[in-house]
């Protein structure tokens, strides 16, 4: 899982702040400007921004009694380029392998069609403490697009408190973004299994615990925060039942002797 971070850090504000975040999340219910990983992306046209002042070049000549004044004044053109603006993110969730410390680990990957200059990913589970993220990998890979190999160039840094509810990830030196569409990966420990499960030995009527959500929001080098958008896992969490009840005993009437029938009839 690669060096990981165990001391409480003061979350870099970098991104929305994980409260207000989680605040906005549940406020809104999922509701609109939360994507799915089902949703299409197409691919974003390069923006660029161009700023330019350019005034008149100008001589004038100002004749007195034996003396000429000429002047001239010049102004150049500048321009500024904004970057690839993030218009969608898709992100996904698998099951890592498990190890004596990381019972619950899970891999997150992610690409967007702009570029990515920092992202925070928030965990909770509904009904629980902002407690959910019990480790995860201070560093996160960069895939580049065009290769389809681990970027030389490329990569983030990772802080969070521990235990905690969310990450936050920035754009490590000498770069300053991920390019569009390379894919970002990382892990992440739960406290408790990601998806709903039973304890062992459960006893009849004992319900399964809630599963988790993860949710992305990005920055981009215009400086805006993009998201958030909802992880997938994949394969989907299995559907958990909870442990039946065992059913009543029907209690049988007992059968009339033929001799008792018989003499009321």
């Amino acid at each position: 899982m690669g060096k990981r971070s165990r001391r409480r850090f003061a979350l870099v504000v970098v991104m929305l702040p994980v409260g207000a975040l989680l605040a906005a999340l549940f406020a809104a219910g999922g509701g609109p400007g939360v994507a799915t990983a089902a949703t299409r992306l197409t691919p974003a046209t390069t923006t660029s921004t161009t700023s330019s002042t350019t005034s008149t070049t100008s001589t004038g000549s100002t004749t007195s009694t034996g003396s000429t004044t000429s002047s001239t004044t010049t102004t150049s053109s500048t321009s500024t380029s904004t970057g690839v603006p993030v218009l969608g993110c898709v992100g996904g969730l698998s099951l890592a392998k498990p190890t004596s410390t990381d019972p619950h680990l899970t891999n997150y990957s992610f690409h967007c069609n702009g570029q990515v200059t920092a992202y925070s990913i928030v965990v909770s589970r509904p009904g629980q403490a902002y407690d959910e993220l019990d480790d995860f990998t201070n560093t996160a890979n960069v895939i580049d697009p065009n290769t389809g190999q681990l970027s030389n160039t490329e990569s983030f840094n990772c802080q969070g408190a521990i235990p905690g509810s969310g990450i936050n990830c920035l754009i490590a030196a000498p770069a300053t973004y991920a390019d569009t569409f390379a894919l970002i990966q990382g892990q992440f420990d739960t406290t408790t299994p990601f998806c709903p499960t039973l304890p062992a030995h459960a006893k009849p009527g004992t319900k399964p615990s809630q599963g988790a959500v993860a949710y992305l929001v990005v920055s981009d080098p215009t400086g805006e925060e993009v998201g958030p958008w909802l992880f997938q896992m994949s394969p989907k969490c299995p559907v958990v039942k909870p442990v039946p009840k065992p059913k009543p005993k029907k209690r049988h009437k007992a059968k009339k002797h033929p001799t008792e029938r018989n003499a009321k009839g």
